[in-house]
């Protein structure tokens, strides 16, 4: 009886072989104790000093201090990931720990970089760190500046600031003003 031979279909990393063959291998490496592979194509391993200056630099990891709205939903996802509850200020603790001090992202180019640097994201967390310094000393000085101008509001003028300020969804530093013509003085005439 005559052998049949199979038809081979170009399979990236397996062209050798037939495409049961291939089905075959691709589910062994799968299901290796180390995970599966990154891409369908034969592991691939290249010198380091055979690779482009962008290709030793990125992807790479990019900080910024969490935002309220994103740091909420990094710890839930954490608390289901990790069978714990957020109300439980035990367990936040943990989950606090598990997401991380800062906020972090892959940028996978140079321009990547460039618009996460334009978003307030930074090189490294100690950057971060000293960028949400600043910022807190800026907003604490704004603070503290509006507090002094603030002291001598009469009663009408510190309702109408108050009512301002609630207003407002977040911190507002500066509030807009609006001139107010000076105050005509009477003359005495004395004579």
């Amino acid at each position: 009886m005559a052998t049949m031979l199979l038809p081979r279909y170009p399979i990236p990393g397996y062209e050798e072989f037939s495409p049961e063959e291939a089905a075959e291998l691709l589910h062994q490496e799968k299901n290796q104790p180390e995970g599966p592979p990154s891409v369908v194509v034969r592991k691939v391993t290249r010198p380091y000093s055979d690779l482009t200056a962008e290709e030793k630099a990125f992807p790479t990891a990019m900080y910024r201090e969490w935002d309220v709205r994103t740091r909420q939903l990094a710890r839930l996802r954490a608390a289901q990931r990790l069978n714990m509850k957020v109300d439980n200020p035990l367990e936040l603790e943990e989950i606090d720990r598990y997401i991380g001090a800062y906020d972090s992202t892959l940028a996978k180019t140079q321009s990547d970089k460039d618009v996460l640097v334009g978003q307030g994201w930074h090189d490294t967390q100690d950057q971060a760190k000293a960028a949400a310094f600043l910022a807190h000393r800026a907003l604490a000085t704004d603070a503290a500046v509006s507090l002094y101008d603030d002291r001598r509001l009469g009663p009408k003028a510190a309702a109408e600031r108050e009512v301002f300020d609630e207003a407002q969804h977040d911190h507002t530093p500066e509030v807009a003003q609006t001139p107010k013509p000076p105050r005509r003085r009477k003359v005495r005439v004395t004579g």
